[in-house]
């Protein structure tokens, strides 16, 4: 459904003219549904692979607009080896600043600061980036623009109703319509495509007064 016919289902179910209730208005109920959407659970459709060029003179690499989970990171080809992400909250206890660790080996993990990560460790020269991850909606604001969430309509019409009646202050309203939107989206996610099962099995490491192995290399590896 395009934004207009989304609007006219929530107008509907709302009963209130435009005098009382703006299409605008609506308009953000309905890009708020699609974000509580988005926010629950990465939907097939949010997924994307996007590539670009890290420039070796910075550390600080920006993130796709609007991302929201990173799966998988890789330099020089989709098929490279996958780097590692290092917890940004134990970062600079457990690991040497990147330029303390100068660029005389690859690359082999990065750490996420939030709108920008770090190479570890730092590139000694440019190079490509491959990242499959999940990308939040665009937000709606033209009548004849669609969601990006496909076969979603219902669940995003009740969840707007919800947002609806909470700013009209109908709050019994909202929650037995919170309880329909519930039981829609239980339904959209059974209908979302599923991954393919694998198996990981751990790399075992060698074992005699203390561990001896590397941290950086992921022990768990596809079979």
């Amino acid at each position: 459904m395009t934004l207009t016919e989304l609007t006219e289902h929530v107008r509907l179910a709302v009963k209130r003219q435009v005098a009382a209730l703006s299409d605008e208005l609506i308009y953000d109920y309905i890009n708020w549904a699609i974000e509580d959407l988005a926010l629950a659970r990465d939907w097939n459709e949010m997924m994307e692979e996007h590539s670009g060029t890290l420039v070796a003179s910075t550390s600080r690499h920006s993130f796709p607009t609007r991302l929201k989970n990173i799966y998988d990171l890789r330099l020089n080809s989709s098929s490279g080896t996958k780097l590692r992400m290092i917890d940004p909250r134990t970062f600079d206890s457990e690991y040497p600043k990147p330029s303390q660790l100068g660029t005389s080996s690859d690359p082999w993990a990065y750490a996420d600061f939030g709108s920008w990560f770090e190479i570890i460790p730092q590139l000694g020269s440019n190079t490509t980036a491959y990242m499959k991850c999940s990308i939040l909606p665009e937000t709606l604001d033209s009548g004849s623009e669609t969601p990006s969430l496909v076969h979603k309509d219902r669940v995003i019409i009740l969840q707007a109703q919800v947002h609806a009646f909470i700013e009209l202050q109908e709050f019994e309203l909202a929650g037995t319509l919170q309880d329909l939107s519930t039981k829609a989206y239980l339904l959209a996610v059974e209908g979302d495509k599923k991954p393919k099962d694998w198996s990981p099995y751990a790399r075992p490491y060698s074992m005699s007064t203390r561990a001896s192995g590397e941290s950086w290399k992921n022990p768990f590896v596809r079979g």
